[in-house]
């Protein structure tokens, strides 16, 4: 082997074992809600296998077939994975339903195909037919990540996931877009080696791992904690219903006076239980789920020309704050822009 590719397995290999290293300390974390770093520490594990069979590939070429079918076949849990992975963290669910085991389905599928495969030869299955297995195999994946995207991000103001949580899976779904560009790009382009599939891995990991303990990603996206509260889906489902009706259609949320155990005692539920429902249907705390229906009531204020006359800080009074700072705080941390300059780029665009 020569020195370039002594090199070359090293870059390509580091990020296979810092992606298991990691798997396995996401799942033995004790401190922060088991399901989501779960889903997390499995996805993370198969993208290292996945990308451990290329490097493999790539410099044993006499590699079996079934285990390159069996690497493919990975592409088919990796997109589930992540779609489970981004709705649990979004939704902050307790656990999985049996409904979310039908997205492994294809995955069960395909990999049983390899009995019939390996006994037909993989080698004499025709052209079309593999050309067809790998078309699957990639659009599954690149679509998995697109819905994901579409399904959590395109939702009304008052239902989007933080902003700590979106970034953290902006971050993911670029760097599983980077990696399964590389590959695909690899199946049409001879010129672009396939070990720099593996390489692009390997960088990818270790600066999502950086940018991750940078910004505290995992445990700021991740810090409702319910062990002890034993409560059934239904029961959450029907309590959030309740909170909806209560804060929205009373408008209890323009109440600046609203707090967590004064909505509880309303409902004449306990507070942790009512904090249970709003951080697994609304996907963030009490706190920010009431300053997102307030700043979507201020957005809705401030477009209106009617509301023009009005200063920002009696709209944030309007909206619920009890103060100018505190609105403007809470408004640039969910659209990312101050109260004035929503306002002068509504202005602008009429």
């Amino acid at each position: 082997m020569s020195l370039e590719q002594v090199i070359l397995v090293i870059l390509s290999g580091l990020g296979v074992f810092h992606g298991i290293f990691i798997a396995v300390i996401l799942w033995n974390i004790k401190t922060l809600p088991n399901l989501a770093n779960r889903l997390l520490s499995i996805l993370m594990l198969l993208l290292s296998f996945r990308i451990g069979k290329s490097v493999a590939l790539a410099f044993s070429p006499s590699l079996p077939i079934i285990y390159v079918y069996f690497g493919l076949c990975l592409l088919l849990l990796i997109g589930p994975l992540y779609y489970l992975y981004s709705k649990t963290l979004c939704n902050k669910a307790p656990a999985l339903t049996k409904k979310a085991l039908l997205h492994f389905i294809p995955a069960i599928f395909f990999a049983i195909l390899a009995v019939p495969f390996q006994f037909i030869g993989f080698k004499k299955i025709p052209d079309a037919v593999t050309a067809l297995l790998f078309f699957i195999f990639y659009t599954h994946l690149i679509a998995y990540l697109l819905y994901t995207r579409i399904k959590l991000f395109r939702q009304n103001a008052a239902r989007l996931p933080g902003r700590e949580v979106r970034e953290w899976l902006n971050l993911l779904f670029y760097g599983l877009i980077s990696i399964w560009m590389v590959y695909v790009l690899n199946l049409f382009e001879d010129r672009i080696p396939y070990i720099i599939g593996p390489i692009v891995y390997s960088l990818t990991v270790y600066i999502i791992t950086y940018i991750a303990i940078a910004k505290k990603y995992v445990q700021t996206t991740s810090t409702v904690k319910y062990s002890t509260i034993k409560v059934s889906e239904q029961e959450i489902e029907t309590l959030f219903e309740k909170i909806e009706a209560c804060v929205k259609g009373n408008n209890l949320f323009l109440e600046p006076e609203i707090t967590l155990g004064v909505l509880a005692s309303r409902l004449k539920t306990s507070s942790q239980k009512v904090s249970l429902a709003v951080n697994s249907k609304a996907g963030t705390n009490f706190n920010e789920y009431i300053n997102r229906l307030r700043v979507a009531h201020a957005t809705d204020l401030l477009m209106k020309p009617e509301s023009q006359l009005l200063t920002i800080a009696a709209i944030g009074m309007e909206a619920g704050f009890n103060s100018l700072s505190s609105f403007n705080q809470a408004f640039k941390k969910i659209t990312g822009k101050t109260p004035s300059a929503f306002r002068s780029l509504t202005e602008d665009k009429k």
